[in-house]
């Protein structure tokens, strides 16, 4: 039976697709259910601008199931979102196309900008009690965004042509990972950020930091269940929790000299991820030191909860 007050939201990563299931009560946006599937829609979007074949049919399959899950908890409609990978392929019209004959869900394909603000609204759903103003980072699978702004909305946001996917089969390709490519990605993480990124006070501001730092996506969420050694993973024991930038550094160091086999059995670690983390680390650890921060703010919550706050909060009353 559907529940008109429950709801599927689907964020379409570049690595990851995550399905939130979730109702309104008493002002409040609840989770019913959650998972995620590690898709790689954006496998080799980076280096041939279109979608393969194999990570198509990988999606077709994720979202089968992600509509059957709908059904089973009764929600309707399906909000479905397609970020960097999308934004980059140029066979994405018909890939959509073919999920909405043969699934029945659609794709809205949105900008940089609306995938910042889906996520920052998500991110702080539940942490309004923490100090504004806000500083959040999204490390995607093809990009990197950084958003700023104060309880009520985002202000401000960036968004840098990196994420773990796109900078693994750009710059680490040895397994394992050779020191020289691991300084090469370094620098050429450090050179974006230089180059790209301006901050507003207070954070630019490097001898007076205030408010809070915010990490949301499967980078930062999976080194802080390797760090905190949760396997398998529980939302409610990540979220809110605290990465160190310590941490952060020692984790990459461990990462750095196993295989991707080896790190496969690392604890916290989905096997799926194992060939793409130590990039998303390496541009935390290089957005960290940028801002001149020694932690984190770990959020489970991200663009699917920002999708469900606005479908919510316009939704009319009858």
């Amino acid at each position: 039976m559907v529940d008109s007050n429950r709801l599927a939201t689907i964020d379409l990563g570049t690595n990851t697709f995550l399905l939130l299931i979730s109702e309104w009560r008493d002002g409040e946006l609840c989770p019913v259910f959650q998972t995620a599937k590690i898709v790689r829609i954006g496998e080799d979007v980076d280096r041939t601008g279109r979608f393969g074949e194999t990570p198509m049919q990988r999606a077709l399959d994720c979202l089968r199931r992600f509509a059957d899950l709908a059904q089973e908890h009764g929600a309707r409609p399906i909000l479905a979102c397609g970020t960097s990978a999308f934004r980059d392929a140029s066979n994405r019209d018909a890939f959509i196309q073919r999920v909405r004959h043969e699934i029945g869900i659609n794709i809205r394909v949105i900008s940089g900008e609306k995938e910042a603000e889906y996520s920052y609204l998500g991110a702080l759903s539940n942490k309004r009690n923490l100090p504004d103003p806000y500083l959040m980072l999204d490390i995607g699978g093809g990009s990197t965004e950084l958003c700023w702004g104060d309880r009520d909305r985002m202000t401000g946001r960036l968004s840098l042509d990196m994420g773990s996917v796109r900078l693994t089969e750009r710059l680490l390709r040895h397994d394992p990972v050779l020191p020289e490519e691991l300084e090469q990605a370094r620098a050429s993480i450090e050179k974006v950020l230089r180059e790209q990124v301006r901050l507003p006070e207070p954070f630019a501001m490097r001898d007076h930091q205030t408010g809070t730092f915010l990490g949301v996506a499967g980078t930062v969420t999976t080194l802080a269940a390797m760090l905190h050694k949760v396997e398998p993973y529980v939302a409610n024991r990540i979220d809110g929790s605290r990465l160190p930038l310590a941490a952060v550094q020692a984790l990459i160091s461990e990462i750095a000299k196993r295989s991707i086999q080896e790190r496969k059995r690392m604890i916290g670690l989905s096997p799926k991820r194992a060939d793409v983390i130590l990039a998303g680390a390496l541009i935390l650890e290089a957005v960290m030191q940028f801002v001149q921060r020694d932690s984190i703010i770990v959020s489970d919550r991200g663009l699917r909860y920002g999708m469900a706050l606005e479908f919510f909060q316009n939704k009319p009353t009858v």
